[in-house]
């Protein structure tokens, strides 16, 4: 007997406090919300990251609402076709990337238009192909 968990995906709380970050990633991890909140205060105070930390994740998580507007191409759709490559999150990947790309001083873009011409769009024509036929069904 097989054993299968559905995690629950990285995305924003449609009625969070400021952008929703905290209450999503709280629903995520099943934890209470304001202990999300004191750990991000800490981190603002503390470390000096978490401004940067939280604005990048509201900018680059699905809020739950819009979930299906995640999975859509935004900038070349790299992040989209890599999440589906290595079955990771398409919001959490296009957070890293964004990080990433801020702390490498624009390395990352070179990397992110390589991508952009090696991963092959075998997953886009097999999604177009799995969407015709549930409507026709």
């Amino acid at each position: 007997m097989q054993v299968t968990t559905i995690q629950t995906p990285w995305v924003r709380s449609v009625d969070g406090v400021f952008a929703g970050v905290c209450k999503g990633i709280a629903r995520r991890f099943e934890v209470p919300v304001w202990t999300i909140r004191v750990l991000w205060l800490l981190s603002i105070l503390g470390l000096g990251f978490g401004f940067l930390t939280y604005f990048i994740l509201a900018i680059c998580l699905p809020r739950e609402d819009k979930l299906a507007n995640a999975y859509q191409k935004k900038f070349l759709g790299v992040c989209l076709k890599a999440s589906k490559k290595f079955d990771m999150d398409v919001g959490i990947l296009r957070s890293i990337t964004c990080f990433v790309a801020l702390s490498s001083l624009g390395t990352v873009l070179i990397i992110y238009f390589l991508l952009f011409f090696t991963l092959s769009d075998e997953s886009d024509e097999r999604m177009a192909i799995e969407a015709n036929s549930s409507r026709t069904i």
